[in-house]
């Protein structure tokens, strides 16, 4: 083997470390690499770069790591909830302020409709006793002209 594929003592050592303080790596891979170890004395970097990768792939959460997520997910939610809850709110005075709006315009409606019907229901009247006046000159007219009088 090339000297450079050979790992060194410092990297065996180094990945048993590693193992021990994460203990991710398999039975099976330890038990190859201590039968490379016996028959040749030297594993390849190739080996430990292919068992430290096994070991970041099967590498378990800390406590550590729980917690800090809890934290960032803890903090993600109660600030979703703030700006919801800001968005409720301003969507709230909205729906009022629109509401007390259109209540505004209801009553202006209701107004102009009354004050027109009152002015159309005084014209009724007025034409009435206009006719009615009419009526009366005409009866009036009648009983003179035929000589007799109204009781």
């Amino acid at each position: 083997m090339p000297a450079k594929d050979l790992a060194t003592k410092g990297d065996i050592v180094r990945l048993e470390k590693k193992m021990e303080a994460h203990q991710e790596a398999t039975k099976g891979d330890i038990v190859r690499l201590e039968k490379k170890m016996e028959a040749h004395q030297e594993a390849t970097k190739g080996d430990i770069v292919r068992l430290e990768k096994k070991m970041e792939a099967h590498q378990e959460a800390t406590k550590g790591d729980i917690v800090r997520l809890e934290k960032k997910v803890g903090g993600d939610v109660s600030r979703l909830e703030k700006k919801v809850g800001g968005d409720i709110a301003r969507l709230e005075k909205k729906m009022d302020d629109q509401k007390d709006e259109i209540l505004h315009e209801f009553r202006l409606a209701v107004e102009i409709i009354r004050h027109d019907l009152q002015g159309a229901n005084h014209d009724a009247i007025e034409q009435l006793k206009d006719n009615d006046k009419k009526l009366d000159r005409r009866v009036t007219r009648l009983e003179q002209s035929t000589g007799l009088v109204a009781a």
